[in-house]
C-alpha cells in the first residue's frame, strides 16, 4: 500500500530554492557577519546560528521546518576551493561526457554560492585528482569513456 504524503513538494521545493537564491544573494554579508558559524535559513532569513554543529542540528530537529537550509558560512578560500573540487569530481564521475563548460554549469547549480573564481578552481584541482597517473587504472580510463 502507497501513502499519500501530505506535503506539497513542489512547494517544498520552491521555498528551499528561494532560501538558496537569498544564500547566494547575501553570501559576502554573511562571511563577515556569519564568519565560522552553521545557520539555519527559511523564509529568506537567518532562523538560527551557531559555531556548534550540533546544536544547529538540535535547532533544526526543534523547528521542524522542511524548507529550510543549512550551510556553514566560512571567507577561508580553501575550504570553498575544497568543496567545489570535491563537488566536481562527484559530478564528473557521475557524468564523465560533460564538457568544460557543462561541468561547470552543473557545479554553479549543486553549489550556488560558491564564486566563479572557486568553481573554476575546484574544477582544475578535481582535473588534477582525476587524471593523475595513479588513479588512470584501466578501469577508470573505461569508467570515463577513454580507454
Amino acid at each position: 500500500m502507497v501513502r499519500k504524503s501530505s506535503v506539497d513538494v513542489g512547494a517544498v521545493l520552491a521555498k528551499s530554492n528561494l532560501n538558496l537564491e537569498w544564500l547566494r544573494d547575501h553570501y559576502d554579508e554573511l562571511k563577515q557577519t556569519h564568519d565560522n558559524q552553521w545557520i539555519i535559513i527559511d523564509n529568506q532569513s537567518i532562523i538560527y546560528s551557531s559555531s556548534s554543529h550540533d546544536e544547529i542540528m538540535e535547532a533544526l530537529r526543534t523547528e521542524n521546518k522542511n524548507t529550510a537550509i543549512i550551510k556553514y558560512i566560512t571567507s577561508e578560500e580553501p575550504a570553498m576551493v575544497f568543496e567545489a573540487a570535491l563537488a566536481a569530481v562527484s559530478i564528473k564521475r557521475g557524468k564523465p561526457e560533460l564538457s568544460d563548460k557543462s561541468w561547470f554549469a552543473e557545479l554553479e547549480r549543486l553549489k550556488p554560492t560558491i564564486t566563479d573564481y572557486d568553481r573554476l578552481t575546484g574544477i582544475q584541482r578535481a582535473k588534477e585528482i582525476l587524471f593523475r597517473p595513479e588513479y588512470l587504472t584501466e578501469e577508470f580510463m573505461q569508467e570515463l569513456g577513454l580507454g
